[in-house]
C-alpha cells in the first residue's frame, strides 16, 4: 500500500482503504479520467472529484466549494502565497458552499455575516461544519485511549494547516511533540 500511495498519492490511498468496494481513480486530466472510469465501471451513477472547479472541461451536475472559517476564499490569494487554485469570481459556479472548521458555538448572527461577506446568490446554499475529534488510537492497534492515560504524545500531521488538531491535542496532553 505504501508504494501505491507514492504512485497515486496519500489521499486516494486513504479513501480506497476506507471504502475498498468503491472505485477510486487518479488522473491529471479529469475529463479523460471520468471517461475511462465510466468505461471500466458502467454501474457508476455518481462521481466525486477533488479540486475540480478549475477543470473547465468537466461539466458537473453539482459543485461543492469548501472554504475554511479561519480563511474564507474571499480573504485568500492564489497559490503559492494562498490556497486558491481559481479566481474568487468563479465561486459563483458553486451550487453549495461549505464553511469548514467552524467553532462549535457559531451563532446564527455570525453565519449570516459570513454569508453576506461571501456575496452568494439566492441559488447557492451555504452550510457550516465543525470538527469533532474522536479519542486517540495507538499506531499499532484499533482501541481507543483515554486522554487521561496519555503522558506524552508525538503528533505527526501531513495537512496544510494543522493548528486545529495541535490545539485539540495540546488541550488534553501537556507534553506534545509535533512534526
Amino acid at each position: 500500500l505504501e508504494n501505491k500511495a507514492k504512485q497515486v498519492g496519500d489521499e486516494p490511498s486513504l479513501v480506497k482503504r476506507r471504502f475498498p468496494h468503491i472505485p477510486v481513480a487518479v488522473c491529471e486530466k479529469r475529463k479523460i479520467g471520468i471517461i475511462t472510469l465510466i468505461k471500466q465501471h458502467p454501474e457508476i451513477d455518481c462521481i466525486l472529484l477533488d479540486d475540480a472547479m478549475q477543470h473547465r472541461a468537466v461539466k458537473s451536475g453539482k459543485t461543492l466549494l469548501l472554504t475554511t472559517y479561519d480563511q474564507l476564499y474571499t480573504d485568500d490569494t492564489y497559490l503559492p502565497h494562498g490556497s486558491l487554485r481559481d479566481s474568487i469570481a468563479e465561486a459563483k459556479r458553486a451550487d453549495w458552499i461549505m464553511i469548514t472548521k467552524c467553532p462549535p458555538q457559531l451563532t446564527q448572527q455570525e453565519q449570516t455575516r459570513i454569508i453576506e461577506s461571501l456575496g452568494t446568490s439566492s441559488r447557492q446554499e451555504v452550510f457550516f461544519s465543525t470538527i469533532i475529534y474522536g479519542l486517540p488510537r495507538p499506531i499499532d492497534g484499533d482501541c481507543q485511549l483515554k486522554w487521561s492515560d496519555i503522558q506524552s504524545i508525538c503528533l505527526i500531521t501531513g495537512i496544510a494547516n494543522p493548528h486545529h488538531i495541535e490545539a485539540h491535542v495540546s488541550a488534553h496532553v501537556t507534553n506534545v511533540k509535533t512534526m
